[in-house]
């Protein structure tokens, strides 16, 4: 679930700078999105004023505006701190930055270096300020100068806890929490904090973390803006024009390009350099530690175009253009200082002459500016004329709200909605060409074909309770029938931390939950509760929906399902929390991560890595090193929120519905390319109850739409809008096709990264899957993917539809991606045909029954998700469900995977998620036996027909010699 701040006006922005380029240009988007600076801070090493004066964490240094000393530096000052958190050189500059552009600097001497090293950040006394959403509504003012964020948190407030650690080495990251306490004492209308990383997740979670702490809404606008598409004009940029208008004029356009590129835009790093030039950004080099550039950089414009070229041209002699960033700097290739800008900012001009910059070489091909004098030129009206921006204009440029992929998605969509489905030029996912009838499977007597895909005979785990991922279930009873949902919360919080501590778990063994709520009015309140078990960085991924009254038992609230990995190290779960609202994909503030990653399958036996008592956890976090088995991703539920303002799109638009489906589908992908999956297993769109049976179905099959069109992406064809005939050449420009994707290196998309060169790193990798060749007509039948130019047809994931109560903030639909797939070798994932079955019910007679099996095989283990779905003979039938006809569901079920894995026996299998139509969970009995079970109002396939069931099962198997 992507929620975090609310607040949708303007913000009061407390600016981290360190003088460097990407700060001062966050500035500049702060204030494009509305929001108002009011007041810079910044952490300078305290070897430059001697030895840290202990006094300096309360008397910080304020530059006003009009502070005119402009001898800044010592001649004797030649030595760079080296921060891992903070740009050092050229500080002597900074306290001339008051007086360039009007706003009260703060400053504080650095306390400490880096002690905690991961690249995920925590309070180093272990949560003793540690935020926890309240009531939903207000932010309750602290002793701490807590700022009055009052909507933005959702109700986060400072609970304090028992002091731990107080002797260990402070973290520099800590020399933050006293210099913004100060900058609230003087400004206490602060409510947001600005900094400029880019693609440091070490920077990003450590200034979040004391961001959150202090009531300080996080903002990031540069985060992953080298990865979003192409910029466009902030004066273009009026989220109040109509959406439709844009998207179908962009539309064939981005159509077109897609077909040209056949890839998403490759990536532009030095686009963010010339977008800061272009609004008159100056950055001048000042230190350089790359094999590329020599001291003859320094004090080179980058923010320029000759900049530009000519750091592409050194670094691509030493090979390092093309690394992700270097050439903005962000693996430390260089440091900037930014002595000029737009007149928005800059009120002055920053002058050193040459007389007064000395280069100091530390050697290894480093070298950096140590500065003596330096002026600031206040700028005359005339001057600020010049540049062409009123004084208080922000011009930057802003990426686009959607991907080519995605604005192209949403064409599809438009297109449906006007009636144009056949101009689409879709491949019918939906033809049975891949479906294999089959007898009964519940019977003994029965047998039907399926292909073992070559797998030798397997083994199961000798019972539920031995696999190294379980599922535990919860239901808010605490035995008194007037429990309130409170109660209800804390009695689940409680069962979750003794069975923990039982098995002897961290809280980071939970990878995922799903939460379903009888009211959402109550999740501000379960969040508090929910989210004191979760300490440490990147607590789990989350999808939280409300089901309404009648579904969940009587006086029951709430209901907790949660993943648990057993034997799960510290290095082998990744996590991604961006808790910054940027223009990547809405922030996650609170008790859950976008995304968490961990092994799929049992690693084979290694040393067990235990963490001393007192010892942080981030000390034994090491860089994320490729494991011998695929990672399953867990990526929390997308609602549709404007990235940059956490607000939705107004409900005014005409193209409301599908520019939410489009806009959380993207937040989906987004996440799910960061956390370089390759493979989705299955997905379910939620949607919030609708008034009629035609809105949802229509609603089921829009979203069943975007999943293929994101899928098959830049193969659509949306027909030639400006009535030019198609010649040849245009189908020359086409590609590519499947073939092309696998065995092309022209539209292979290569990255850094452990699959360096084997296969294209997109998303889809249809690489990925087994049998995607060429066709041969003498092949094997499995080999059911024709991938010729004539004829393409190929399965997507698995996906439906599942209408619900209500979602978070009363969105309009809710993105849940079941497993992620990621570290996959070429050919390992199997898309089985869809094999049909009957199964007994006492209220119609049978039900039909189907499974889609897609199964991963890595060595000498394998890993199989099974969706089976129910539904009546008859379309739209309200027939319900019994507990029983589910319980056959899963006999059927293990029958199957007995005989495709050629087990000895049926598997013991529970679901591990239920979707159900219109029945009621009647007591805990029901979870014991069939697993989570989330009740829907109704249930829909990708063609729009309803279901009564959908399951979803996990299997993880070893294979014998």
């Amino acid at each position: 679930m992507a929620v975090a701040a609310t607040a949708q006006g303007s913000l009061s922005v407390i600016a981290l700078i360190s003088g460097g380029k990407d700060s001062f240009y966050s500035i500049l988007h702060c204030q494009a999105n509305g929001h108002r600076v009011v007041a810079l801070a910044n952490l300078y090493p305290s070897v430059a004023v001697g030895e840290a004066n202990p006094d300096a964490q309360q008397h910080p240094t304020q530059a006003e505006p009009g502070t005119g000393d402009i001898h800044v530096g010592r001649d004797d000052d030649e030595t760079d701190l080296n921060s891992f958190m903070y740009q050092t050189v050229g500080h002597q500059i900074i306290p001339l930055y008051a007086r360039a552009t009007g706003l009260p600097l703060h400053r504080q001497p650095i306390v400490g270096t880096a002690v905690h090293h991961g690249l995920s950040y925590e309070n180093p006394r272990h949560g003793s300020q540690r935020l926890v959403a309240s009531n939903g509504e207000t932010l309750k003012p602290s002793d701490d100068h807590l700022a009055p964020a009052t909507h933005d948190l959702q109700g986060y407030n400072k609970r304090e806890t028992d002091d731990e650690n107080k002797h260990e080495p402070e973290d520099e990251t800590e020399s933050l929490v006293p210099l913004l306490r100060a900058v609230l004492k003087a400004h206490p209308e602060a409510n947001a904090l600005c900094t400029g990383a880019i693609l440091s997740t070490y920077q990003r979670t450590r200034v979040e973390s004391v961001a959150l702490r202090l009531g300080l809404v996080p903002l990031s606008y540069l985060w992953q803006y080298t990865e979003l598409p192409p910029s466009v004009s902030s004066s273009c940029y009026d989220q109040s024009i109509s959406l439709t208008v844009s998207v179908t004029r962009k539309g064939h356009d981005a159509t077109k390009r897609a077909r040209k590129r056949a890839q998403d835009p490759p990536r532009d790093d030095a686009r963010l350099l010339r977008d800061m030039a272009a609004v008159g950004l100056e950055a001048r080099i000042v230190k350089v530690a790359s094999a590329g550039l020599d001291e003859d950089f320094l004090w080179t414009n980058v923010a320029s175009e000759a900049g530009v070229q000519r750091a592409e041209r050194a670094m691509r002699r030493f090979g390092a253009a093309g690394g992700r960033g270097s050439i903005l700097g962000e693996g430390g290739e260089f440091e900037t200082l930014v002595v000029d800008g737009p007149p928005s900012l800059f009120k002055g001009r920053i002058v050193v002459s040459d007389g007064n910059k000395r280069v100091v070489r530390e050697g290894g091909g480093c070298a950096w500016l140590s500065f003596r004098r330096a002026d600031v030129v206040l700028k005359d009206e005339l001057e600020q004329g010049r540049s062409g921006q009123l004084p208080n204009a922000v011009d930057v440029r802003k990426p686009a709200l959607l991907d080519p992929r995605f604005e192209d998605t949403l064409q599809c969509l438009l297109a449906i909605a006007a009636g144009d489905k056949q101009e689409l030029g879709f491949v019918n996912l939906s033809c049975d060409d891949n479906t294999k009838p089959t007898d009964n499977l519940g019977s003994t007597s029965s047998s039907y074909p399926i292909t073992t895909t070559g797998l030798l005979k397997c083994e199961l785990p000798l019972s539920p309770q031995s696999s190294s991922s379980q599922e535990w279930c919860y239901l808010g009873i605490s035995g008194a029938e007037s429990s309130t949902i409170e109660e209800q919360t804390v009695s689940i919080v409680d069962q979750i931390r003794l069975r923990l501590k039982e098995r002897a778990l961290p809280a980071t063994a939970i990878t995922n939950s799903v939460i379903v709520l009888r009211r959402m009015s109550d999740f501000p309140l379960v969040n508090e509760h929910y989210g004191s078990l979760f300490s440490r960085p990147n607590p789990p991924s989350r999808v939280t929906i409300s089901c309404g009254h009648g579904f969940l038992p009587e006086d029951v609230a709430i209901a907790v399902y949660l993943t648990v990995r057993l034997g799960l190290q510290p290095q082998e779960r990744r996590g991604l929390h961006v808790q910054s609202r940027s223009y990547w994909a809405p922030a996650n503030i609170g008790p859950y991560s976008q995304a968490i990653a961990f092994p799929l399958l049992s690693l084979p036996p290694a040393k067990t890595v235990t963490r001393e008592e007192g010892e942080d956890e981030s000390k034994l976090e090491q860089p994320f090193q490729k494991a011998s088995s695929p990672l399953a991703v867990s990526i929390a539920g997308q609602i549709p929120l404007l990235p940059a303002s956490m607000a939705l799109p107004s409900s005014s638009l005409s193209c409301n519905v599908e520019l939410q489906i489009t806009l959380a589908l993207q937040h989906l992908w987004r996440v799910g390319i960061e956390m370089q999956v390759r493979w989705w297993t299955s997905a379910v769109a939620y949607f919030s109850m609708t008034p009629s049976t035609e809105k949802m179905q229509r609603q089921a099959l829009l979203a069943a739409t975007a999943w293929e069109a994101a899928h098959l992406w830049p193969d659509l064809d949306n027909g030639d809008t400006d009535n030019n005939e198609r010649d040849l050449s245009d189908e020359d420009e086409a590609g590519p096709d499947l073939w092309d994707r696998r065995y092309n290196a022209e539209f292979m998309v290569h990255g850094a990264g452990d699959e360096e060169g084997s296969f294209p790193l997109s998303l889809p990798n249809w690489s990925v899957l087994k049998g995607l060749d060429v066709h041969d007509a003498g092949g094997d039948e499995d080999n059911h993917m024709d991938v010729t130019s004539e004829n393409k047809v190929v399965k997507v994931p698995f996906f439906f539809a599942a209408e619900v109560e209500e979602l978070p903030r009363q969105a309009g639909v809710e993105w849940h991606a079941h497993l992620g797939l990621a570290e996959l070798r070429p050919g390992c994932v199997i898309l089985l045909p869809t094999i049909r079955d009957k199964v007994s019910s006492p209220e119609v007679g049978f039900l039909n029954l189907d499974l889609h099996h897609v199964l991963v095989n890595a060595g000498d283990a394998v890993f199989i998700q099974t969706t089976v779905t129910l539904r009546s003979p008859v379309c739209h039938d309200e027939t319900l469900v019994s507990t029983d006809v589910l319980r056959s569901a899963s006999t059927i079920t293990a029958t199957s995977l007995r005989k495709l894995l050629r087990l000895s026996l049926n598997p013991s299998i529970k679901p591990k998620l239920t979707y159900t139509a219109a029945i009621p969970l009647s007591d805990n009995g029901d979870i014991e036996h069939i697993g989570a079970l989330i009740p829907c109002r109704s249930l829909w396939d990708s063609q729009g027909c309803r279901l009564r069931a959908v399951s979803i099962f996990e299997t993880r198997v070893t294979k014998t010699k």
